[in-house]
């Protein structure tokens, strides 16, 4: 099966359940599908589902769902969302971040 048929499978599934899980983590969460739908739309250069705003709303759940019982490690915590953020989505200007 083609690469951009796996991607694009991917990318439907995530849309269909990514909203749906109440992990906020960088490998099994929201993170990790909101940095899947930034990348993906940068890579086919063209709006296919809108998937810009479903990012930035997933990105918004995620944001409303941190608290000081979130965890801090990189799979499912804070540390994941702050990597995430800085070195994937700034490098390509996706949004503007301050890094204060």
């Amino acid at each position: 099966m083609p690469l951009d048929c796996i991607l694009n499978r991917i990318a439907q599934q995530l849309l269909i359940n990514a909203s749906f899980t109440q992990n906020i983590g960088l490998s099994c969460g929201k993170c990790g599908a909101v940095i899947f739908f930034y990348m993906f739309e940068h890579s086919i250069h063209q709006k296919l589902y809108d998937i810009s705003s479903v990012a930035d709303s997933l990105i918004d759940e995620v944001l409303e769902d941190v608290n000081t019982k979130s965890p801090a490690d990189i799979d499912n915590g804070l540390t994941g969302m702050g990597i995430a953020i800085e070195y994937y989505c700034c490098p390509i200007k996706l949004f503007e971040a301050k890094q204060n």
